[in-house]
């Protein structure tokens, strides 16, 4: 998929930009890592929609209806 993406976009886009543009990346997803771990930061992934699951993901009565639905 990666070997046809570049050769299909080379036309368009200068294929020498692709690795500079891959060590940017990993560069800054390894000082992501890194400054986290620095300040002791407890969540690594940021979440974009915050979500509030329950402890326990089923009501008990879903599961009485459940059961009698076989």
């Amino acid at each position: 998929g990666v070997l046809f993406s570049i050769e299909v976009t080379s036309v368009y886009f200068a294929v020498r930009n692709y690795w500079r543009g891959f060590f940017a990346a990993v560069c800054g997803a390894m000082m992501f890592r890194l400054l986290a771990v620095w300040f002791n930061d407890e969540e690594t992934l940021t979440a974009l929609f915050a979500t509030h699951f329950q402890s326990y993901p089923f009501d008990p009565m879903e599961l009485l209806v459940y059961s009698f639905l076989g």
